[in-house]
């Protein structure tokens, strides 16, 4: 596993490099970095924009394999196709998925549907 981060950009949470994938608004992105607080992913063409919510309706660890994870997202930055995101609340499965995934327990995602 590699971390990304340095208290120059005053991050809480400290960006994970092995990406995975996320599911929201009909697409699938494979993440640039991600970490317990949020996610980057490029590529973005949609209409999100910084201050927008939207709910993230699946993870997993490739776009081919994602479950139903449901996940309140705000928009913090948008640019050149580049969308980066912050976590508004996990909930309990949220925060076991998202651990899963920093782990790469895919043992845990057996129970959860796939979509």
């Amino acid at each position: 596993m590699t971390v990304v981060g340095s208290a120059s950009h005053q991050r809480k949470d400290n960006r994970i490099e092995v990406p995975v994938a996320v599911s929201f608004g009909g697409n699938r992105y494979q993440t640039l970095d991600w970490s317990l607080g949020g996610f980057r992913v490029g590529g973005y063409q949609g209409d999100l924009l910084p201050g927008h919510e939207f709910k993230l309706d699946g993870i997993g660890f490739t776009v081919e394999e994602i479950y139903s994870v449901i996940i309140d997202c705000k928009v913090v930055r948008s640019f050149e196709g580049q969308l980066a995101v912050s976590f508004v609340e996990l909930t309990p499965k949220a925060y076991d998925a998202l651990e899963a995934l920093m782990m790469r327990r895919k043992k845990y995602f057996e129970k959860l549907i796939k979509l």
